[in-house]
């Protein structure tokens, strides 16, 4: 039996598998709020975690192009990329883990070695690709983040700078003292008589 073959039949218990090492990646607590709720609605970012794998499994043996990976990928970013895990290789790591799940999922099964091991190396080349697509996208939506945050930062810097009303304040007048120039003057002027 080819090794497409194989992990088709065996595609489930790839995604399960898979979606466990990446849920590994979060506390406790989270966990079992992102594995017990099977709804969208209660349950988003397990419901968009479990459906990017699903799908990028799916493609992993498809004849599809690597570029089809992206909208999945993207999606499951798009979660970890604002989580901010430290460092942030652990966002991306579960593109890797995709290589043993497969190899687990693949112990049992008897194959022809030589086929097997060349369909392995390209099946390995996929997981790749698909690894650097995923550190191509998590570098952009960081990069994204920082616009977003310093936009922010601008936002309310002139927000305090209109209420302030900094530049439309007479340049002539003299600046306002500053709390305790009167006692400090007073003190300089042989203090209160």
């Amino acid at each position: 039996m080819a090794l497409s073959d194989i992990l088709k039949k065996r595609s489930a218990a790839i995604k399960d598998a898979w979606l466990e090492r990446l849920l590994s990646s979060y506390p406790k607590d989270s966990l079992q709020f992102l594995k017990g709720r099977a709804d969208p609605f209660a349950n988003p970012v397990g419901h968009t975690l479990k459906s990017g794998i699903q799908t990028l499994v799916d493609l992993l043996v498809s004849p599809e192009p690597a570029a089809a990976f992206r909208p999945s990928l993207v999606e499951i970013l798009k979660i970890r990329a604002l989580q901010g895990f430290t460092p942030p290789s652990q966002t991306i790591s579960f593109v890797f883990s995709l290589k043993d799940v497969v190899r687990q999922e693949l112990k049992n099964e008897r194959m022809d070695t030589a086929s097997v091991s060349k369909a392995l190396f390209a099946l390995d080349g996929r997981v790749d690709e698909m690894a650097l697509m995923a550190f191509d996208i998590y570098a952009e939506l960081k990069e994204r983040l920082c616009e977003i945050r310093i936009n922010e930062v601008k936002r309310n810097v002139s927000q305090l700078i209109k209420r302030s009303n900094y530049f439309n304040s007479d340049s002539d007048a003299a600046p306002d003292p500053q709390p305790g120039d009167n006692e400090r003057q007073n003190l300089q002027r042989g203090g209160d008589r």
